[in-house]
């Protein structure tokens, strides 16, 4: 079974992206994104990555620096970065940005 961790800081959004995530038989862990006290951010790994077989960041969270202390460790799963399209009032399309591979460890547009 596919770990997939989710990070944003909005609740409603990780609720609907975990759904949709456990109806495709997903364990899913989440995190509310980077804080000053972020292994990454402080320039360390996290657990959570590093567990992940795939990680979803809403784009909201990422910062110019949090991307930089992001792409400074080399991530171990593919990083997504994820937006919400919102095509009426209960209606919310997750579209994928951009993607950081683990070996090319850059952001690849798609």
């Amino acid at each position: 079974m596919r770990r997939t961790l989710v990070v944003t800081a909005l609740p409603t959004r990780r609720r609907l992206w975990e759904e949709r995530l456990r109806d495709g038989a997903a364990i899913v862990q989440h995190c509310a994104g980077p804080t000053a006290s972020c292994p990454l951010v402080i320039g360390g790994r996290c657990p959570l990555h590093d567990e992940a077989d795939t990680i979803l960041y809403d784009s909201e969270v990422v910062t110019p620096d949090f991307l930089v202390a992001l792409l400074a460790s080399p991530p171990r799963a593919p990083i997504h970065f994820v937006s919400s399209d919102r095509g009426g009032p209960r209606t919310t399309h997750v579209l994928t940005d951009g993607v950081v591979h683990p070996v090319a460890a850059e952001a690849v547009p798609t």
